[in-house]
């Protein structure tokens, strides 16, 4: 955790940086900012890049991920969701706006992936190794999280019966190694067979968007099926069908983004066929474990109770 609060504390710093620096600099321009999306075209463009930028955008859900290591699980989960949301919203919001009206578009363009670090040396000064320090500091924070966040869910569905048992447990210090060392071969394999980033984004994106989408929409389901279910976090009525508009887009964005190869190039027949492997290995170990494992009981119901002697 101490190395959670370090990472995430150095990249707080370019962040404050961006957010506000370029407004104060005297070189941001609301002239800088473009509408370059039009008709139909443009509608598929927006929709390929939010599945490309979900794989951050989405990231609060990681809060709901631990809400069984929370000290209070009701009142923590609300109000780590609310702030999650809220700073992913500014920064999503501000970040964007700031530097696009203080470099340009073309100057962005031209170096899609690394034009941070100039950004920065232009801002500050002659920190341009700072930056990188900040950057190798936010891979470590997205390392650890998505490790963390990966095995936490893969160990719930061991113990919930959604993959196999050996998943679903902890060692001697109350950690779920297995999940971890399962989710870290499957992160070598993957830089091994994908190589690029964007295109292990773009692969990995299919199945965590398809999540959402499920649990969105398994919310409204719930709600309508079993509306006596205990709800320690309500929410008012009009998220029910606010979730199904969110699902419904959510989907679009799924299949249009996934489907996108000539936009982003990116990605190809090659990383949709991996991604597809990848969801049908999962639910391969999930009918292992329904139908060997625990012998074609389900998984959520436990097995009705011996009836008890006569006398």
């Amino acid at each position: 955790m101490w190395v959670v609060y370090v990472t995430g504390g150095l990249l707080l710093i370019p962040l404050v940086i961006f957010m506000t620096v370029p407004f104060f600099s005297g070189d941001w321009s609301a002239s800088g900012l473009h509408w370059n999306l039009h008709g139909i075209g443009g509608l598929r463009e927006a929709l390929v890049w939010i599945y490309i930028m979900a794989w951050t955008s989405f990231g609060v859900e990681v809060c709901a991920t631990f809400a069984p290591e929370y000290k209070d699980t009701v009142k923590d989960t609300s109000r780590a969701l609310r702030a999650g949301v809220l700073f992913c919203l500014g920064v999503f919001i501000v970040l964007p706006l700031a530097l696009s009206g203080y470099l340009g578009e073309e100057r962005i363009g031209q170096d899609p992936t690394t034009f941070y670090v100039g950004a920065f040396q232009d801002l500050v000064g002659g920190a341009a190794d700072l930056m990188v320090l900040f950057i190798i500091a936010s891979l470590l924070l997205i390392m650890i999280t998505g490790l963390a966040d990966g095995s936490r869910v893969l160990y719930a569905m061991g113990q919930e019966g959604l993959t196999i048992r050996q998943a679903g447990v902890l060692n001697r210090r109350g950690v779920p190694a297995r999940a971890l060392m399962v989710a870290l071969v499957i992160n070598v394999l993957v830089l091994v067979f994908l190589k690029t980033p964007l295109a292990i984004i773009v692969t990995g994106n299919l199945g965590y968007i398809l999540t959402h989408v499920l649990a969105i929409s398994a919310f409204a389901l719930l709600r309508k099926d079993r509306p006596d279910l205990p709800r320690p976090i309500r929410l008012p009525d009009f998220f029910v069908p606010l979730s199904w508009g969110v699902a419904a887009f959510i989907a679009t964005v799924l299949v249009v983004g996934a489907t996108g190869f000539s936009i982003t190039r990116y990605g190809g027949y090659k990383e949709l066929a991996i991604a597809a492997a990848v969801l049908l290995v999962a639910v391969l170990l999930w009918l292992y474990r329904h139908r060997v494992q625990d012998k074609n009981t389900t998984p959520s119901e436990p097995p009705a109770p011996a009836p008890e002697p006569t006398a």
